[in-house]
């Protein structure tokens, strides 16, 4: 798959999304705000420079205990 490099965020910034959410946030809440932040078609890059959809870098943040994601609120 071939992604634009102005569609690559790092997930550093989806980091700084989840933990500005006081109490946690869950998965539907984080989609509602990185589509208005940085549209549907936003890829994520990590430090390894692995290529990840939403929903597969929550699952590879949630793996490795690195986030405050909630299942419901």
């Amino acid at each position: 798959m071939t992604v634009s490099t102005d569609s690559v965020i790092h997930a550093h910034s989806l980091m700084d999304i989840i933990f500005a959410a006081e109490g946690g946030i869950t998965p539907e809440e984080l989609e509602i705000q990185v589509n208005e932040q940085f549209g549907a078609d936003v890829r994520f890059t990590n430090c390894s420079e692995l290529i990840f959809t939403l929903q597969q870098l929550v699952a590879f943040l949630l793996q490795k205990g690195k986030s405050p994601i909630t299942m419901a609120n």
